[in-house]
């Protein structure tokens, strides 16, 4: 992900870069959760999740994909 943010940041897929960061949480423990998505020359997009545990950075999950979007529906809601 380092390479792709040297390319400047993107908030769409389309172009080679790093999106903005996201924050939600995936997990359901109330806290956050780093979300951040690199899309590369060919078209591929790289999602990474991390989450916090004992203040230590942990990975979640890793994808990869085509031309990926990331959405959270019903944010805030139970």
């Amino acid at each position: 992900m380092a390479h792709y943010a040297t390319r400047g940041r993107i908030d769409a897929p389309g172009r080679p870069g790093l999106r903005p960061p996201v924050y939600l949480d995936l997990t359901g423990d109330g806290k956050p959760e780093l979300i951040l998505a690199a899309d590369t020359e060919s078209g591929r997009t790289a999602l990474t999740v991390y989450t916090a545990q004992d203040g230590r950075i942990v990975p979640v999950l890793f994808a990869t994909g085509r031309r990926m979007a990331v959405e959270s529906l019903g944010a805030g809601t139970c």
